[in-house]
């Protein structure tokens, strides 16, 4: 059974640097059914962690290569590379309901040099990268007669074609592999078996034989049904501002096709700076986690899977008329519709499921499964709680955290809980997340030992606007 022929293939060349570190990547899109090519494009790429100079302090690189340090006054990050890519394929391929497969010439390129740039960054690659045609095992196949491992000028000289050359190495590579394919097409060969990168890292690498068969791949699914993966449509977003547009995140996920977009409010009905986003399918989601660890407005952004029914209980929180009225939590392992009716607030985090409800007397039949409001701002403020300000250990040892205080609430509110005490302002901080939230809790430092254990005597675990305050020595938190 032969696999589906793509529609397009997309010739993909690179430029590395003596110690393997890449410096451009080249991509051209040949349209199997027009016989049409699109205009190359290229992206010159700033290694991490390496200064130009010392790349091109030898001038091997560009006797190489032909690519000069003038050249990569333009480069870019990777990151940026990668999603430019991505809007390619997506603008001038996917919106016209075609299908595509990467071509290179051998396989270094996405088996070794693209991977091992994505790890140094905690990047992953995009899932139409695991999967590929080589142009020197397609020429062998379609010119058996042919001498094998030939360099694409060699395999023009052997179609009869001129070589026409480029300033820098890798363009004239990336025009050279697209006439050969479409030499190759109008002869009648098929682009029907891909390698796959897994298969070709696992392979030794030992010098060919004199004489080799060719050995086509295991059968893989046709391009345009890919096996189902394991991924939902959903995926949250961490590290976003309670200011952060829907319009932000659809430029973040450029190329992605959405369905909806989910600001995740907390009790109160504020932004907690988790976004959901309902992706318009399956391979979508997937796609987008490959996003997990890019910068949006500087500030770096995660990205896992969600699911569905956490979606539509965020969803419900969103629609709700939350007035800031005090909530009491439950906190359960199985999902429950009665209380999940009642509730004025549910949300599903590792398994648990948590429904806030305004009813005393509904709370009483669930008293041994309520928990602290504090461990719900606590989901949302995970990781993300701000470092501290600098204190000395003998300041440390004189101040106390106070927790329990409303999101919205302010020094003079936290001086009026403490008003039998000589406390200012500059003594006093309110703890905030990385979204500029008060997270609910106070550091205060007192003026001695001894005022310190009396606000830990007498103001914990005291009513205060309705909410219980707690009192804890900050040097055991």
């Amino acid at each position: 059974m032969e696999l589906e022929e793509p529609d397009f293939l997309v010739a993909l060349t690179h430029t590395e640097s003596a110690d393997g570190r890449l410096l451009e990547l080249n991509w051209c899109a040949y349209n199997i059914h027009t016989k049409s090519v699109t205009e190359l494009s290229n992206i010159f790429i700033n290694p991490s962690g390496e200064e130009l100079e010392d790349i091109f302090t030898s001038g091997e690189v560009t006797e190489t290569t032909g690519l000069t340090l003038q050249d990569m006054q333009t480069a870019e990050e990777l990151p940026s590379a990668m999603q430019k890519f991505n809007k390619f394929v997506y603008e001038s391929i996917i919106l016209q309901n075609s299908s595509f497969s990467i071509i290179t010439n051998g396989d270094t390129l996405l088996t070794q040099l693209l991977p091992d740039e994505c790890t140094r960054l905690g990047l992953k690659l995009a899932p139409h990268f695991s999967k590929y045609h080589d142009i020197q095992a397609e020429f062998e196949k379609s010119h058996p007669e042919a001498s094998q491992n030939l360099s694409v000028n060699q395999m023009l000289r052997h179609l009869g074609l001129t070589e026409v050359p480029e300033k820098i190495r890798a363009h004239e590579e990336c025009k050279n592999i697209i006439r050969i394919i479409s030499h190759i097409v109008k002869s009648g060969h098929k682009f029907n078996a891909q390698k796959d990168i897994n298969t070709e890292k696992a392979k030794p690498k030992v010098p060919p034989p004199v004489k080799q068969e060719i050995i086509q791949p295991p059968l893989l699914q046709p391009l345009l049904s890919p096996p189902k993966p394991l991924y939902g449509k959903v995926i949250i977003m961490k590290g976003t501002t309670n200011k952060t547009e829907e319009s932000e995140i659809e430029e973040f996920l450029y190329g992605l096709r959405i369905e909806k977009i989910l600001h995740v409010v907390d009790p109160y009905g504020e932004r907690t700076g988790f976004i959901l986003s309902k992706m318009l399918s399956d391979e979508d989601a997937q796609e987008a986690l490959c996003y997990d660890k890019r910068k949006l407005r500087n500030r770096t952004i995660s990205i896992e899977e969600a699911s569905e029914e956490l979606f539509q209980l965020a969803s419900q929180n969103a629609e709700s008329m939350l007035n800031g009225e005090r909530l009491f939590f439950i906190k359960i392992r199985e999902k429950n519709l009665q209380l999940q009716a009642k509730s004025k607030w549910s949300y599903l985090h590792n398994g648990n499921y948590y429904y806030g409800l305004d009813d005393k007397n509904d709370i009483q039949n669930y008293q041994q499964l309520r928990v602290d409001e504090q461990e719900i701002i606590n989901i949302f403020r995970s990781s993300l709680t701000k470092s501290l300000p600098f204190l000395t250990s003998e300041q440390r040892s004189r101040a106390v955290k106070l927790r329990g205080f409303h999101q919205k609430f302010k020094k003079i509110e936290v001086l009026e809980y403490l008003r039998d005490f000589e406390v200012t302002k500059n003594n006093l901080i309110l703890r905030q997340d990385s979204i500029d939230k008060t997270t609910g809790e106070a550091i205060v430092v007192l003026k001695t030992q001894e005022e310190k254990e009396r606000v830990l005597k007498t103001l914990s675990n005291k009513m205060f606007g309705g909410r219980l305050i707690e009192a804890i020595p900050l040097i055991n938190t």
